[in-house]
């Protein structure tokens, strides 16, 4: 019965944490503390890129898919003959350019960046902060043109993915 019970707890946890709850070293020196401004959320790759096209016009922005592709197993990865970086062909590499004033809408996967949602859900990403001031400009132009706009608060890993 002791060995059901481990097992169970076992299975939850694993089948309820997002991947990358514990993929990378939380020292608090390899952490900065970031707002993103972000849109929506979805599985729908064709219909949330289309979307993010549509609010960079808007915007007036640029739209870059950062050399990734959809996979349908996997959410956006690099491709397997990504040259890039050969270490993330296959895999998915988190946005995590901040303050850059070249800042670009991009496709993310958003339970990277919010472990409360669903694994393999998909946002429009269109700015990372370290100023909650800059972050809310950004996010009250965003909410204008759409309401599914969010402002979240979060941790990002800033070390050696390797």
């Amino acid at each position: 019965m002791q060995f059901i019970r481990s097992f169970l707890l076992f299975f939850v946890a694993i089948t309820t944490l997002s991947p990358n709850a514990f993929a990378y070293d939380t020292d608090p020196d390899q952490m900065a503390h970031v707002y993103i401004v972000g849109l929506g959320k979805s599985k729908d790759y064709a219909a949330l890129r289309t979307k993010a096209l549509a609010l960079a016009g808007v915007l007036g922005m640029k739209y870059s898919d950062d050399d990734r592709i959809y996979d349908a197993q996997k959410g956006l990865i690099y491709p397997s003959d990504y040259k890039g970086d050969e270490m993330y062909a296959g895999a998915y590499f988190p946005r995590r350019n901040i303050d850059d004033p070249e800042v670009q809408v991009s496709l993310e996967m958003r339970d990277y960046y919010d472990n409360s949602i669903p694994v393999g859900t998909m946002t429009i990403m269109v700015g990372v902060y370290t100023s909650k001031k800059e972050a809310k400009a950004v996010y009250k132009k965003v909410k204008a043109i759409d309401p599914e706009a969010y402002l979240l608060k979060t941790d990002l890993y800033m070390g050696c993915m390797h």
